[in-house]
């Protein structure tokens, strides 16, 4: 009993460090599911899932040879008796106990390794030329620490500066233990004759260790980083590699401790070393500014894009008779991304049934056409950047997935599948609902099922993208690689490392808020913005548990008013405005990581002003599900918002959404209440409260979320234009009757049932298991139907809602007619606004693409130009128009606008028919003066005449439309003076409301 005691207490740090390893390894979910996977069955003998699960089983065997193996030699000498016998056990069982042989090959190997730096130093002739070659090696290891790249620097492949910083400290402390040696061993001496020898020799096989083992996980991290070797070695072993390498080097430090504290008698070395860990695990701050940037702007710089007029133009280039969505993504690590891009890749797959666009020209419209506005947090931030900065476009299939064995992914997606399909629906749901998206998920599968039997001939028209789609393919990433990379580098965090993965891996390095999505080449940003959905990534305050809000891009600072009016609890802010007078730049990749700064796993994010003002503290940020993990409140607030703010579009987009039928989609992939597990029962006492505190957050922000929707439905209510005390009663009645414009619908992954706590969830990691994907995928399976039928009913009650809505003109002419000269006005503004960018921007020398994404870009504006004329048809003459301007002068603006934007830009729409300027010229006057202008030369020139002075003009009264909104109407009067003293304008006009000629 003492031998034992005595045997423990000289080995305690090693095997603390001994159980915890293992306990991690094969307890911790987020770390089981990184290796463990189920065998394949039998009858995949002949498919590439059955080879490399096996393959990746050896792998897994060897790693855990090797390092057990480590564990064992490192901290002690491998006597030359054990080596015989370990030799001589390999000679004679061979292959016949696989486990035996495997582990004496890997002290053999892990022996050679470890005695190289002793053996070569006992080589190296004369104290004088050690000291030497240590002094050599810490200078070029000191230099390339002071004066090498950077800690995240990625060439020649992504986080290669991590390598380069851990290589140049290894060889630095190699030139200090070769320092050591040159001067505690005399001339001819040799490490086993010194005093010092143990402690001199231990340190050398542990540099001979680790330089091994991590040279290994970097030949790892290459091939699952650089292609065609990514198609054979992945981020799932690199990262299960480096999980291993951790738990060694911590165990052979544990090891180590307890050796010296053996052999050095003057110190108690393990106190001290305890002490030490404690402290620097107490007193650790994470860096300032490690992962936010500012960028001011400079001086003639194009202004940067705001978020309102990105969203005012999101909206105006959507058809009138078409919904505009909503969407707020909630967060949940790899589970939400991957379940947010399912959502995505079907609404940009999905066409809308009132068709919109030419066949002939241009694909139909999807419903992520209408898409107007996103909210996201953490996980399901990550798709949402990824699919707008892709245009929110349809991605490309792909014939192999690059992230999951395609044949595994399939054949567990269908046992998911039939899982899910045998369980009871929910109380909220009845038995038909339940068997319709059940028969909905069979087809699906029977699709991919299909796809996959062709030899990868997949088509965009089924529904084998559920599989194939690069994009849902590139968010199943084994993102914890990274995370772990950032971990095992120092001055790397963990989030830093993380975020440049993004930016290599997705090509992100350009997008910035300040900048816009990917904005082309010269300065054409502020007018391409336009053409993507206002994003908005949701982040917490520290300190005051508040909303932050990262506008893609920025959000006026005032957005938020209401908010911060009300006392009970801090305000929301835009992290672009957070200080006076600078502007937070952030980037596409550093937004997203903020939004999903989980605790713990993530060092707090401190943003600090540039230059310290009284009262402006530094600010801590972490992930936005601590505040809402739903997203909803964002833009509950933002719609709030929008009569608050003192930006001029704000009211605009009021009354553009109040005559909108509205889809406020969520997709909720947050994780849910869950029965107590056996772990939380063995330790109830620390754990249950945990817990309840938990479930309790979850109904509390439930509750919460159902409000926020419900008053935002309230707010954009079409009746809200219409609701005045002088109503008669008929009209109140007819205002009680108006439909609801908005419709909430919400896709789940994860499902809550009282009647069934005990459901399996998918988990909550940066990384999934190929079970958790395809339970991801059986899950979406389960809520496609769903949501397909949600969708078509919105689309089949869409013309009743027009009925309504022109029912409700016809009710209230005044209010009607009052609506539709503000929409003329706001119209003429917003049109106007883009002479303001066109002044700031250089079209030259643009690619193809390019100019097809600023005719896309161009189009709200376009549409707006010709919507404001058509307007000035529908409304009668009154007074209150004609004060502002005739419908004849709303035609001429609106000709003169588009002649002038096809000048400045002639690629932002297709060029007249002919080449011939004068016939070009002609068909303007054509639509001045009517179909009879080519029989009369002489009005035709006078015609044409008028309309290039009204575009001088135009052209010059740009900065006055800059400085004030009724700079317009200052040039229309001096139009209409001018027209009047014209030649020209002697001749009768045409009827534009009848569409009547002069004599």
């Amino acid at each position: 009993m003492r031998r034992a005691t005595n045997w423990v207490y000289r080995n305690l740090f090693f095997l603390i460090a001994a159980v915890i390893g293992p306990t991690a390894i094969f307890f911790v979910p987020q770390v089981f599911n990184v290796w463990y996977s189920e065998p394949p069955p039998s009858d995949t003998f002949a498919t590439g899932w059955f080879w490399l699960w096996w393959a990746f089983a050896a792998f897994l065997l060897v790693a855990a040879m090797f390092f057990a193996a480590s564990v064992y030699l490192v901290p002690r000498a491998y006597t030359r008796r054990a080596k015989r016998k370990a030799a001589r056990r390999v000679s004679l069982h061979g292959a016949g106990n696989v486990l035996v042989t495997l582990f004496d090959l890997a002290c053999l190997v892990v022996d050679r390794a470890v005695t190289f730096p002793a053996a070569a130093i006992e080589r190296v002739a004369g104290r004088a030329i050690r000291i030497a070659i240590g002094a050599v090696l810490c200078a070029v290891a000191a230099a390339w620490l002071l004066f090498g790249p950077a800690v995240d620097y990625g060439w020649p492949y992504s986080l290669a500066g991590a390598f380069y910083r851990n290589g140049a400290w290894w060889i630095l402390v190699l030139g200090l233990w070769v320092l050591g040696c040159g001067l505690l061993l005399g001339r001819g001496e040799k490490l086993r004759d010194n005093p010092d020898r143990p402690v001199l020799v231990l340190v050398g096989r542990f540099l001979a260790w680790i330089a091994l083992t991590y040279l290994a996980a970097e030949l790892l991290w290459i091939g699952a980083n650089v292609p065609p070797l990514s198609q054979v070695v992945t981020l799932r072993a690199y990262t299960l590699w480096m999980i291993l390498h951790v738990w060694g080097v911590a165990t052979v430090v544990a090891a180590s401790l307890d050796f010296a504290d053996a052999h050095i008698r003057l110190l108690p070395v393990r106190i001290v070393a305890f002490v030490a860990i404690v402290a620097v695990f107490l007193v650790s701050r994470p860096p300032a500014n490690s992962d936010v940037f500012h960028i001011a702007n400079a001086a003639g710089s194009p202004t940067p894009p705001d978020g309102l007029s990105q969203l005012e133009a999101r909206l105006r280039g959507i058809p009138e008779n078409e919904p505009v969505v909503f969407v707020a993504a909630s967060g949940g690590g790899s589970r939400a991304a991957i379940f947010t891009s399912l959502v995505y890749e079907f609404l940009a797959r999905r066409p809308l049934a009132t068709g919109g666009g030419d066949a002939a020209t241009s694909p139909p419209r999807t419903w992520a056409d209408n898409i107007v506005a996103i909210s996201s947090v953490s996980g399901g931030s990550l798709a949402t950047a990824h699919f707008v900065e892709r245009d929110a476009k349809a991605s490309p299939l792909r014939p192999r997935t690059e992230n999951a064995i395609l044949e595994e992914l399939i054949a567990r997606f269908e046992k998911n599948l039939e899982q899910l399909a045998a369980q009871e629906p929910d109380a909220t749901e009845d038995q038909a609902t339940f068997a319709k998206a059940r028969d909905r998920a069979r087809e699906l599968l029977a699709s991919v099922k299909q796809s996959a039997a062709s030899a990868g001939d997949a088509s965009d028209a089924t529904d084998a993208w559920v599989v194939r789609s690069s994009f849902v393919d590139d968010m199943g990433t084994n993102f914890m690689a990274p995370i772990v990379r950032g971990a095992t580098t120092t001055n790397l965090p963990r989030g830093q490392a993380l975020g440049r993965f993004w930016d290599d891996k997705f090509h992100w390095h350009a997008s910035a808020n300040v900048r816009g999505f990917a904005p082309p080449s010269g300065d054409m940003a502020p007018l391409v913005a336009s053409s993507r959905p206002l994003v908005v990534f949701n982040a917490c305050d520290v300190a005051k548990g508040s909303r932050i809000a990262i506008g893609f891009p920025p959000l006026p600072a005032d957005v938020f008013a209401l908010a911060a009016k009300e006392t009970t609890r801090a305000a929301p802010f835009e992290l672009a405005h957070r200080y006076a007078g600078e502007t937070v730049g952030v980037t596409l990749s550093k937004a997203v990581r903020l939004s999903s700064n989980f605790p713990w796993a993530f060092h707090p994010t401190v943003v600090e002003p540039l230059e310290a003002q009284s009262g402006e503290t530094r600010t801590l940020i972490l992930d936005g599900g601590i505040a809402d993990n739903t997203g909803i409140d964002t833009l509950f607030e933002l719609v709030r918002g929008l009569s608050a703010t003192s930006h001029p579009t704000g009211k605009r987009i009021l009354r553009l959404l109040r005559r909108r039928q509205i889809v406020f989609l969520e997709i909720d992939s947050g994780s849910k209440p869950s029965p107590p597990t056996a772990l939380s029962q063995a330790f109830a006492v620390v754990l249950e409260p945990i817990q309840a505190l938990d479930n309790a957050a979850y109904t509390n922000a439930d509750h919460a979320k159902q409000q926020y929707v419900h008053e935002v439905g309230e707010f954009l209510s079409l009746k809200r234009d219409f609701e005045s005390d002088s109503l008669t009663p008929p009209q109140r009645d007819a205002l009680r009757t108006v439909p609801a414009n908005i419709t909430p619908i919400t896709v789940r992954c994860n499902h809550f049932s009282l009647e069934h706590p005990d459901r399996n969830s998918v988990m909550t990691a940066w990384a999934l298991g190929p079970n958790d994907k395809a339970n991801v995928l059986a899950r979406f399976a389960f809520e496609l139907g769903r949501l397909e039928d949600a969708l078509a009913s919105v689309e089949r009650v869409g013309p009743d809602f027009l009925t309504a809505k022109n029912s409700l003109y016809k009710l209230f002419p005044e209010q009607a007619e009052n609506l539709l000269v503000a929409e003329i006005e706001s119209g003429q503004q917003f049109a106007n606004s883009l002479t303001a960018k066109l002044a700031q921007a250089d079209p030259k020398n643009l690619s193809a693409a390019e100019q097809q994404r600023i005719a896309e870009a161009i189009r709200p504006y376009q549409q707006t130009a010709e919507q404001v004329a058509a307007v000035a048809n529908q409304v009668e003459a009154s007074g209150k128009l004609e004060s502002k301007l005739s419908p004849d002068e709303l035609k001429l603006w609106s000709h003169t606008w588009q002649h002038t934007v096809q000048t400045k830009l002639p690629q932002a729409k297709p060029p007249p028919a002919t080449n011939d300027a004068a016939a070009a010229d002609v068909e303007w006057a054509r639509a001045l003066v009517g179909p009879n202008a080519a029989e009369s030369p002489e009005e035709t020139a006078r015609a044409i005449e008028q309309l290039r002075i009204a575009g001088r003009k135009l052209e010059s009264s740009r900065r006055t439309v800059e400085r004030s909104n009724e700079g317009s109407k200052a040039w229309f009067d001096e139009q209409k003076t001018h027209r009047a003293r014209s030649r020209y304008d002697a001749r009768p006009r045409p009827d534009v409301r009848s569409g009547a000629q002069p004599p």
